[in-house]
């Protein structure tokens, strides 16, 4: 995932369950060509990930704006998978989530060292909103 054209930020992570509906495309990373999940995939399952967390992180909740922001298409039948919901369904329940879960004291939680002063200000200052108004223009 790239903020940026200056900084190339990639995550491997393996997980034990493997949702029937990811899909997946080949990513060329420097020469190497890897499976990775498309992007409607890795959105579905930041969105779904997020509620299931004790303490959602700032950071997660960021790349969630991000995705909306930037229109990355959602793989809604993964979600249905996950959660037995519709999208529009599970975008209600994620407001509802977003409205009891999350404080300004969770929103800094993970994002520290990944994000610079600036994105850490608008998380802080104006990231809930903004999620908030980006879910409901979904719904």
């Amino acid at each position: 995932m790239q903020y940026g054209e200056e900084c190339i930020n990639f995550i491997i992570e393996i997980h034990t369950k493997i949702w029937t509906e990811n899909q997946y495309e080949i990513a060329n990373i420097y020469g190497l060509e890897l499976l990775a999940q498309e992007k409607s995939t890795i959105f579905a399952n930041k969105l779904v990930d997020l509620t299931s967390k004790k303490i959602p992180s700032g950071r997660d909740m960021y790349d969630i704006y991000f995705y909306f922001f930037h229109e990355f298409p959602i793989n809604q039948i993964l979600v249905q998978e996950r959660t037995g919901k519709n999208l529009r369904e599970y975008l209600v329940y994620f407001l509802d989530f977003l409205d009891k879960k999350v404080s300004p004291e969770t929103l800094l939680v993970g994002s520290e060292e990944l994000l610079d002063t600036k994105k850490m200000l608008f998380i802080e200052e104006k990231l809930l909103d903004e999620l908030v108004i980006q879910v409901q223009s979904k719904i």
